[in-house]
């Protein structure tokens, strides 16, 4: 029981590592704030351009990693219990995320689990999260197939151009 008296919801019970889970990802953002104030320290055009990647992965990872934690809110009935009629509508009222950019996120948070390629070419960085939108609505419109077909057949594609030479793709084909 809880002091007031209320028994906690089995989902807002804190599990076994979750600290440790919490600890590590604030470490690593804590590490990566302080990498952005050193980024005007580096002249060297080479570094820079790593600079560029490593950053444009890591907005690969912050997709991949809240697609994932959305995904389980809206599982768990978070998105609900906080009043929110949809997880778009959860995203904008508790980010500062537009309503296409929060209708993106809920899309890539309900599909990308069923989409195991996408997903793990979304962390490694092969695909950035535009591509992974892209290749998500694709397979939600099935006039390409369905799912896994869908994503086996765009994923070279996506993987190894941009995402306007993806979209043209997936305009010739449908």
């Amino acid at each position: 029981m809880e002091a007031d008296g209320d028994v906690p919801h089995p989902v807002d019970v804190v599990t076994p590592g979750v600290d440790d889970v919490m600890r590590r990802l604030r470490a690593a953002v804590d590490q990566v704030a302080r990498g952005v104030e050193d980024v005007n320290t580096v002249v060297d055009r080479a570094a820079l351009r790593e600079q560029v990647g490593l950053f444009d992965r890591l907005e690969s990872l912050a997709t991949a990693g809240m697609a994932a934690v959305l995904g389980s809110l809206r599982t768990t009935g978070g998105v609900e219990a906080d009043g929110a009629a949809s997880t778009a509508e959860w995203v904008t009222a508790n980010t500062r995320r537009s309503g296409r950019e929060a209708a993106r996120m809920a899309r890539l948070s309900t599909e990308l689990p069923d989409l195991p390629q996408t997903r793990a070419a979304l962390v490694d960085g092969a695909i950035t999260p535009e591509v992974a939108d892209a290749v998500v609505s694709a397979t939600r419109d099935g006039r390409l197939g369905g799912g896994r077909d869908v994503e086996d057949a765009l994923l070279p594609t996506a993987t190894s151009s941009s995402p306007e030479r993806l979209r043209a793709c997936l305009l010739y084909t449908s």
